[in-house]
């Protein structure tokens, strides 16, 4: 799992494929999902919609499952069945899942967000369409922290690429407040999470007798290289 870039969308990514599908998770309301999932132009997908009751600086356990053979996403938050959401997504042009980001974002709100309100989200374990396990990852996360300064917001979004096709994600995401519990105060989707897939090229590898010729065409200009270097450092 390599970490490729932060931004809206860096150079890396401009050709990666939106696999149409995003989990969204907000600190909601009394009253209002926390949990859904989305296509690709953010519309919740209705019937996905789940409600949760966050608890000040609890590390809740998530998992997201993709089928690839019939493009469907299945995420679940905690360990309740019930809070497990799933969609399936006709309009995706693609099935292999290599590519994902992690968004997070915090808004300082008078009397809803206080300031240094945090949500963090992270992957703990992925595992390979061809794994029959799990395998532990680090380094995989996102995080915002509400600013000092009211209606002002933070938000982290980074890219993440596999070398393989994803079959599933684990991990925890945790929000944390002060002194105003901004779901108690219904702040829905100004502290919140987002999980996102793409599916990225990957380069095809060539025929042998053709890497053969590359092979040869590399030593052959490594060999000028250096007596460039050396006929250079002579005549210095």
């Amino acid at each position: 799992m390599q970490f490729v870039g932060e931004g809206d969308k860096p150079t890396e990514t401009q050709e990666w494929t939106d696999l149409n599908w995003a989990v969204e998770g907000k600190v909601g309301s009394l009253s209002t999902w926390e949990l859904a999932l989305q296509n690709n132009k953010y519309q919740v997908q209705s019937g996905t919609e789940r409600q949760w009751n966050w608890v000040n600086n609890e590390q809740v356990p998530w998992q997201l499952d993709w089928d690839s053979s019939n493009r469907q996403i299945k995420f679940t938050l905690g360990s309740d069945l019930r809070k497990q959401v799933s969609f399936f997504n006709a309009n995706s042009v693609m099935n292999e899942f290599n590519g994902f980001y992690l968004w997070t974002r915090a808004t300082t709100t008078l009397n809803m967000v206080d300031p240094g309100t945090k949500i963090s989200l992270e992957v703990t374990e992925v595992k390979g369409i061809n794994d029959s396990i799990f395998t532990s990852v680090s380094g995989i996360s996102s995080s915002a922290t509400a600013p000092s300064t009211s209606n002002q917001t933070a938000i982290t979004k980074n890219f993440f690429s596999s070398n393989e096709s994803i079959a599933s994600l684990k991990g925890f995401v945790s929000m944390s407040w002060t002194s105003n519990n901004p779901q108690a105060k219904g702040a829905n989707s100004r502290v919140g999470f987002k999980i996102k897939g793409y599916n990225r090229p990957v380069a095809v590898s060539e025929p042998a007798s053709i890497l053969g010729l590359l092979a040869v065409g590399t030593i052959g200009a490594s060999s000028t290289l250096k007596c460039k270097k050396a006929n250079t450092e002579e005549n210095r």
